[in-house]
């Protein structure tokens, strides 16, 4: 990632932890990194496509330590107001659609380097489950302000879906 797209985002999370989403503009971006405005859509198509860019860099610098669940919900309360901030202040569905993309990146980033599941023909509906699984958790414990141990529950279902795998026959069980 170049530099200039690199400030742009580290005023992003600045500002974003001094105030909400819907507060933060792009002249305030660009006049925190230094920048002009055109510069800022040279990188980014508006705020919500620069939100969604910063979080996923963001992910990928986390998981290129390989972390544990633990070691994930401490970075993301080390940017609890941020967090917070970009939760209350989008709207209730556009928020979890965007969580829900994060959370897809999250996982895929996972199973897909092996660190849960191996099997390729059931990837796809792992990452499904692990998905919905993860959007769940991330919603109660941002409902509850951030306060439970999110880091505990996650490590807990990482180990019981370890060995998970559905049956080798070709008919699915009936639920």
């Amino acid at each position: 990632m170049d530099f200039t797209k690199k400030e742009i985002q580290s005023a992003f999370w600045q500002l974003l932890e001094e105030r909400p989403f819907g507060k933060i503009t792009v002249k305030a971006v660009v006049a925190r990194c230094g920048v002009n405005r055109n510069t800022f859509y040279y990188h980014f198509q508006d705020l919500h496509d620069l939100l969604r860019k910063s979080v996923l860099s963001w992910l990928d610098d986390l998981f290129a330590d390989e972390p544990t669940a633990a070691a994930v919900v401490a970075k993301l309360s080390q940017r609890r107001a941020a967090v917070m901030h970009v939760y209350k202040s989008l709207p209730r569905q556009a928020f979890i659609e965007e969580l829900g993309v994060w959370a897809r990146y999250a996982v895929a980033r996972c199973v897909g380097e092996g660190r849960l599941f191996a099997e390729k023909e059931n990837r796809e509906l792992l990452l499904s489950v692990c998905r919905f699984a993860l959007l769940g958790f991330l919603l109660d414990w941002l409902e509850g302000d951030m306060g439970s141990d999110l880091g505990k529950s996650l490590s807990r279902c990482a180990e019981l879906l370890k060995n998970f795998s559905l049956p080798p026959s070709s008919k699915a069980p009936r639920l």
